[in-house]
């Protein structure tokens, strides 16, 4: 078994959204974007905050919401079909063989459930995976939809 994964390439999602949290991470440049997803004010409305961090580590915060954004709809909506990994304990059955040097690193953190009961998922992954494909669409469908105050 061959593992070894750069520690900076998977950076979590921001921690405190109530509903869903996701996040890119690009190792070379040095950057960041992570969009936090609360509900709304008006009924079955969605609000949107992104962080993105540039190279220097200046942050700055948008926002959009699921009115002003109806593409942001769609792909919150398709999160609930993304396919999952499966769990990979280390030393039995298939071994997992990975050589990541440099990439980017996906991050999502979302409410989920077990059957009826609720529970909480997060998943990272690197470039290659149904996450970091949801994520790469996902943010290239809200960036026209960003702006400045909440």
């Amino acid at each position: 078994m061959l593992f070894f994964v750069a520690a900076a390439l998977v950076a979590p999602a921001s921690l405190d959204c109530h509903n869903m949290a996701f996040s890119r991470t690009l190792a070379l440049a040095r950057t960041r974007q992570a969009v936090c997803l609360e509900r709304s004010r008006e009924p079955g409305q969605w609000t949107l905050r992104r962080t993105a961090t540039d190279r220097s580590g200046a942050e700055t915060v948008t926002y959009t919401d699921t009115r002003a954004c109806p593409a942001a709809l769609q792909e919150l909506q398709a999160v609930e079909s993304l396919e999952l990994p499966r769990p990979d304990l280390r030393g039995f059955g298939k071994e997992l063989q990975v050589i990541t040097l440099d990439g980017a690193g996906y991050s999502l953190t979302t409410a989920a459930l077990y059957g009826g009961d609720a529970g909480e998922i997060k998943v990272q992954s690197n470039v290659g995976t149904p996450l970091a494909r949801w994520i790469d669409k996902a943010l290239k469908a809200l960036e026209p939809c960003w702006h400045a105050g909440s």
